[in-house]
């Protein structure tokens, strides 16, 4: 025979009541601290108008080669650009993308040769070294989720995360993009 479970006596109750008060209080103050100013800045950061037009301008018309954006006045802006007349030199894309000291996102149509012809994809970079300050990186990783999604075709571009210089040499690029598809052949 099952003997009955005994009932909470009033001690136990009220040493329940106390643990659960303590615990919603905690989680009141965890939730206030995500509410930080911090995140408060990296929320609601967007492309301007003139980004996504740069940017359409590159993948419809191939106008540019690269551009390098920036954040400022919690917007993302076109910082930088290549026109797509003048061959590309990898070198002068990388000082135009960490000449800032700070982090900041590129498109970048690259060309490579793959099976004797030539072939272009584009490339989403997110550039935040790591000895960067904390605020700023925090900024743009938090934010770079919304740029994406706010491209046109982001599904087919090759995203790289590069959190120092050697992530963004040309053979290194050229890695990641081979093992990413589709490309086209021009």
């Amino acid at each position: 025979m099952m003997s009955r479970p005994r009932p909470f006596n009033k001690r136990q109750v009220t040493g329940m009541l106390a643990l659960c008060t303590t615990l919603i209080a905690l989680a009141a103050l965890v939730t206030a601290s995500m509410r930080s100013p911090l995140r408060m800045v990296t929320n609601g950061i967007r492309p301007s108008n003139d980004t996504l037009a740069a940017y359409e301008s590159m993948t419809t018309s191939h106008k540019f080669q690269w551009i390098v954006f920036a954040i400022e006045g919690g917007e993302v802006r076109v910082e930088k650009t290549s026109p797509a007349a003048e061959e590309m030199k990898w070198d002068v894309f990388l000082e135009a993308l960490t000449e800032s000291g700070d982090p900041r996102y590129a498109v970048v149509d690259f060309a490579y040769e793959e099976q004797d012809q030539r072939r272009n994809k584009l490339v989403l970079i997110r550039w935040v070294d790591d000895d960067f300050p904390i605020r700023k990186k925090m900024m743009y990783i938090g934010s770079f989720d919304e740029f994406q999604k706010e491209l046109m075709g982001i599904q087919k571009i090759t995203q790289i995360y590069a959190n120092n210089v050697d992530e963004l040499e040309y053979e290194a690029v050229l890695r990641k993009v081979k093992a990413s598809n589709p490309s086209y052949a021009i």
